[in-house]
């Protein structure tokens, strides 16, 4: 991801916190598959409650060879979070940018 894709994140993201109504938001980074390098991340962030953001995440590793197989690791993961810790999570974001920290994380209530 390149430094204005990154920028556009946070600020599609910073968009998104105000849509209490409704709001989706989708977040795709890299392709799925084995033909693709470095994996892949679609997330999607929902406002279903007001006041409680729903979080579907699909990830998937590179593949690597395993045995006699060509293998990723995959998750799905589905959590509710809050407006406020999205702010936290888009602040992280803008650190991890900025070099003052080397991690973000949504937490889920």
């Amino acid at each position: 991801m390149g430094y204005k894709a990154y920028d556009d994140l946070i600020s599609e993201l910073d968009r998104f916190k105000n849509k209490m109504h409704g709001g989706i938001y989708d977040l795709n980074l890299g392709c799925f598959g084995s033909e693709y390098a470095s994996g892949a991340l679609s997330a999607r962030f929902h406002f279903l409650d007001r006041g409680k953001i729903h979080v579907s995440i699909h990830t998937q590793s590179e593949f690597k060879d395993f045995g006699e197989k060509n293998v990723a690791s995959e998750a799905k993961l589905y959590f509710v979070s809050e407006p406020a810790l999205l702010d936290n999570f888009i602040q992280e974001l803008k650190n991890l940018k900025a070099s003052q920290s080397d991690q973000a994380i949504l937490e889920i209530v």
